[in-house]
């Protein structure tokens, strides 16, 4: 599924596939998850290049990722290891905010998970308040 990315930037919902899963800053961190560097390891959601350019958006732009689990407002930053169509979020309050409390044969639904998109005004979704 490769989206029409130019509806993003006039506000529209966009639909995605998510992915999460560790990535190296966040694998490196994971064992001190209190401290700016585990935040800034999973407080970004990863998008392909062509996706990004064919959307108008930059690294650090907010965009808001829906899924019938939760909703984060995070910031967009580009990889080369992404798919077309799919966005990555490194496991951790941010990601776990989006899986949904149910699983599947008891593990939660970590991958290939429909997500909406939507460019937000907004600042990203406040540390604090994933934790609540």
């Amino acid at each position: 599924m490769i989206p029409d990315f130019k509806r993003l930037i006039g506000g529209a919902e966009l639909k995605l596939v998510l992915n999460t899963g560790r990535s190296i800053d966040q694998g490196r961190t994971r064992h001190d998850k209190f401290t700016e560097e585990y935040k800034n390891a999973t407080a970004s959601a990863f998008f392909n290049k062509k996706d990004m350019e064919e959307a108008n958006l930059v690294e650090g732009v907010v965009v808001s990722l829906s899924t019938y689990g939760g909703k984060v407002s995070i910031i967009a930053k580009e990889s080369k290891y992404v798919d077309e169509g799919v966005v990555f979020v490194p496991l951790g309050p941010y990601a776990n905010a989006l899986i949904p409390m149910e699983t599947k044969d008891g593990s939660p639904f970590y991958k290939s998970l429909d997500v909406s998109i939507v460019r937000s005004m907004e600042k990203p979704t406040d540390w604090e308040e994933l934790f609540k």
